[in-house]
């Protein structure tokens, strides 16, 4: 099975090129809401972020607490890898079985925030990556969620570089409001169906 990664920073606009691949017939894994499935289905992940955390860090309907949960991790290092460590294991090997069940598509898509910075792109065939201009990545999120420009300037930097990325991608979608997405999404999805038929 041919895997692609589609990454690109906090309001790049990754989902919304994801969606277009998903209208293709495309199947898309979205890892950072596979991420959060860990906190309620998994006891020892609950434990540990308790641990991490504390109580504080799920409601009184034992539900994840998830504004406080990032805003602890975004703005430590040292937490965020410990939280890291714990989900991303799962994460990966949910992809794994899901990847079982749509063998029967040309390529499929694993959609996170975070790829390049994990090491998880060296587990794929390819990898797109989304670009926006920062100011307008944080208008977005600003519109979006409740969140403060300081919040989000302080996840954007813990997520990492994406000209780092952009170093590794095998396709770069520009989201800038200008450039339309529909047809660079499907010039790459061309490629990519061309791609996935050639014999590795």
């Amino acid at each position: 099975m041919f895997k692609v990664g589609i990454t690109g920073g906090i309001g790049s606009g990754k989902t919304t090129v994801a969606r277009i691949f998903k209208s293709l017939g495309i199947p898309v894994f979205h890892s950072d809401d596979e991420a959060k499935k860990c906190y309620s289905t998994h006891p020892e992940v609950r434990q540990k972020i308790l641990d991490f955390i504390g109580p504080d860090a799920y409601d009184t309907d034992d539900e994840p607490n998830f504004p406080l949960i990032a805003q602890r991790v975004f703005t430590n290092e040292a937490l965020l890898k410990q939280v890291n460590a714990l989900i991303h294991p799962l994460v990966a090997q949910r992809f794994e079985s899901w990847c079982t069940e749509n063998q029967k598509t040309a390529y499929v898509l694993k959609e996170a925030a975070i790829l390049v910075e994990t090491g998880a792109n060296r587990a794929l065939d390819a990898l797109i990556v989304v670009k926006a201009p920062e100011q307008l990545r944080i208008e977005r999120v600003m519109q979006r969620t409740r969140q403060s420009r300081e919040s989000i300037e302080a996840r954007i930097r813990q997520q990492g570089s994406v000209e780092e990325a952009l170093k590794l991608a095998d396709y770069c979608i520009v989201n800038d409001g200008e450039e339309a997405l529909i047809p660079q999404v499907l010039s790459i999805h061309a490629q990519l169906i061309e791609r996935s038929n050639t014999p590795r």
